[in-house]
């Protein structure tokens, strides 16, 4: 049995590049693959709006 710290819930992180930052909302463990948590970021684009991105948990970077 997995669980996850409800803490991390809510937390930013960022992966790859530190300007782009998201909201980490769920974790969940795919076969094979290990963690992927789904983050939410606000889209440029369009303001008001956000989409969703799953990203794997070794590739997080949380933010303090």
């Amino acid at each position: 049995m997995m669980i996850i710290d409800p803490t991390l819930i809510g937390r930013k992180y960022y992966t790859t590049d530190p300007n782009s930052t998201y909201t980490l909302r769920a974790a969940y463990v795919k076969p094979d693959s290990g963690i992927i948590v789904l983050g939410e970021m606000a889209d440029a684009n369009k303001p008001g709006e956000s989409r969703f991105v799953t990203h794997k948990v070794t590739d997080l970077h949380l933010i303090p």
